[in-house]
């Protein structure tokens, strides 16, 4: 991990909330609602090479307002929450471009999604139209050799 809690994201890049406790009120209620329990399926934040990731880049995030994700899929609040990067990202929820070829994820990447199911995080991918939970469709490595 890079960063801490205390290092939130430069004044001037807030995303519209400044106080570190209240960032950390509005990741903790996330956490209530499914930051790190159901699994990310924006594209931007699970690549378009993971099998049922979905295009989001006309949407935006209510927690940190950057487009291409929602609030439950944010690398940022989930590193506000969990004190852990989410993979494929900084402390801060930039790209980390060592696991990143344009806009699929790397195999190494994808070991790290695959740790981070092993941890206990994003065990079920929920959507707006399902009642119940599912299992995760990871993309591992084999995967993505499958893919190239």
């Amino acid at each position: 991990v890079q960063s801490s809690t205390n290092n939130p994201p430069k004044s001037t890049d807030c995303h519209g909330v400044c106080d570190i406790a209240e960032w950390l009120e509005k990741s903790s209620r996330l956490v209530q609602r499914g930051l790190g329990r159901i699994s990310p399926q924006a594209m931007f934040v699970v690549g378009t090479n993971t099998p049922g990731s979905h295009d989001r880049c006309n949407e935006s995030c209510e927690f940190c307002q950057r487009m291409g994700h929602l609030d439950l899929e944010c690398p940022f609040a989930f590193f506000l929450a969990f004190s852990k990067q989410m993979p494929g990202f900084n402390s801060s929820g930039d790209h980390l471009p060592r696991h990143w070829q344009g806009e699929e994820i790397t195999s190494d990447c994808s070991t790290l999604w695959a740790s981070m199911v092993d941890e206990g995080y994003f065990l079920s991918t929920k959507s707006k139209y399902d009642a119940k939970p599912k299992p995760m469709d990871i993309c591992h490595p084999t995967d993505l050799a499958a893919h190239a």
